[in-house]
């Protein structure tokens, strides 16, 4: 059979074999970072927080967060509701200013 030798392998000497794999996440340790007052994990891929109290601060931002953000729509919904009336306020000043006789304008 004729096959193709690989570069690497004509630099191989035949009497030592095949060097073993090396997995170097699975036979390292994990690795640890501090930021602050979290410390991450590095661990199956993963980065994992150690700190179970900052887990509670994540959770209790995410939700303040949501909350700020159901008051900003509604604030947005209450301002469009203003503008609304301001524009609407204005039409009629002027449709009443324009109905008025010419003589009253004057007189102003």
């Amino acid at each position: 059979m004729n096959r193709m030798r690989r570069f690497s392998e004509s630099f191989r000497s035949p009497s030592k074999s095949a060097p073993p794999h090396f997995d170097a996440e699975g036979e390292a340790e994990p690795i640890h970072l501090q930021l602050g007052t979290s410390v991450l994990r590095y661990e199956n891929r993963m980065w994992l927080n150690e700190d179970s109290g900052s887990n509670e601060a994540v959770k209790e931002l995410l939700a303040k967060n949501q909350a700020l953000e159901a008051e900003n729509q509604l604030l947005r919904f209450k301002m469009g509701v203003l503008l609304d009336m301001a524009a609407t306020s204005k039409v009629d000043l002027v449709t009443l200013q324009s109905s008025q006789p010419v003589s009253k304008q004057k007189q102003r």
